[in-house]
């Protein structure tokens, strides 16, 4: 049975949350977890999992990059926003003071889990500063003119908005920091990780492929098959009425169809053929379907899920998108991997 929830993705109330902290008296928050709530603490930390850099911090406020992995704010931010107080601080942040612990502190660190071997896993390779004048040199020099993105809400610019789901981000404050303040269905305040790269090479960032405002000539510079909310399984997409990682690769075949008739087979196939292709996704398959939905459990161990979710995005991959090149995955469940198709 598909299981869909509106607590799933939830407005603010800023009204009703301050109200209700001030009901319960609370003052106080705080935080643990790992990239998608750490506001810094890796900065002090012997690691190369960091997010003091530009791009990350864009849209922050004096554009800082502050060690959050985002241009913007991250959720316990908001929350604190939302109850009158500033962004939440790192606890190794040594600009933090006495005053500031009343209001509580983010002890989570980037790359983090609940397995201490999960932390102590560290690659260079992780995080890597986008030097922008090398990367359309690259481009350049490998006539990369396309970008195209499969994967779950850590790249879904909005393919959601348009699917019946609750699974959306088109409303505040999601959206705060992009352009005129549009909340255009990104589940983040602001750019995603392909929109960083795609400004990098000079372009804006990437459409959803179900935007109605997408055009023809929108098409040569690629776009976005991610639905928050997917995986590789498909009953992980079935369980938030989303597109999983076969749909999302079906829909990538109309996107060729309607490049071929905009610029011909033999330019299409050169697009395609030098394209970026990103995927992002994997995380959900454990989160929303194999920890919780047990119909997995009774059929795999946790290896053996995890072959299976390998065999379906290598076949998915290999028949649908017909992919003969290397497939980057931006940072599932904290890892990221390489697999040659």
């Amino acid at each position: 049975m598909a299981l869909q929830s509106p607590s799933l993705v939830v407005a603010l109330d800023v009204h009703l949350l301050r109200q209700l902290a001030a009901k319960h008296n609370v003052t106080t928050i705080v935080v643990f977890g790992d990239s998608s709530v750490d506001p810094g603490n890796n900065n002090f930390l012997n690691t190369d999992l960091k997010g003091n850099f530009s791009p990350y911090g864009g849209n922050f406020v004096n554009h800082k990059s502050t060690g959050r992995l985002c241009d913007g704010l991250l959720a316990p931010d908001f929350i604190a926003e939302a109850m009158g107080y500033p962004p939440i601080p790192a606890f190794l942040d040594p600009t933090l003071t006495q005053a500031d612990l009343p209001r509580g502190a983010s002890f989570a660190s980037a790359g983090s889990g609940y397995d201490d071997l999960t932390a102590n896993i560290s690659s260079p390779s992780l995080v890597v500063a986008l030097d922008v004048h090398l990367l359309r040199q690259l481009a350049a020099k490998h006539n990369v003119t396309t970008i195209v993105v499969f994967g779950d809400s850590s790249v879904d610019p909005g393919n959601n908005n348009f699917l019946n789901t609750d699974l959306k981000g088109n409303f505040p404050p999601y959206g705060g920091n992009f352009v005129n303040h549009k909340s255009t269905g990104r589940l983040c305040d602001g750019l995603l990780a392909p929109d960083f790269i795609a400004e990098a090479m000079g372009y804006p960032p990437i459409p959803a492929f179900l935007d109605p405002t997408l055009t023809q000539a929108d098409l040569p510079r690629g776009a976005s098959f991610a639905s928050a909310g997917s995986g590789y399984d498909d009953l992980t997409a079935n369980i938030s009425n989303v597109w999983s990682f076969s749909t999302q690769a079906t829909y990538f075949l109309h996107y060729k169809i309607h490049l071929n008739k905009l610029v011909g087979p033999l330019e299409s196939a050169k697009m395609i053929n030098n394209a970026i292709f990103l995927m992002s996704m994997g995380s959900n398959d454990f989160l929303q379907n194999y920890l919780v939905d047990f119909t997995r459990q009774k059929q795999f161990t946790v290896e053996q899920y995890i072959d299976f979710l390998s065999s379906r995005m290598l076949d998915d991959a290999k028949v649908s998108l017909k992919l003969r090149k290397d497939v980057v995955e931006l940072v599932p469940m904290n890892m990221e991997r390489h697999a040659k198709i």
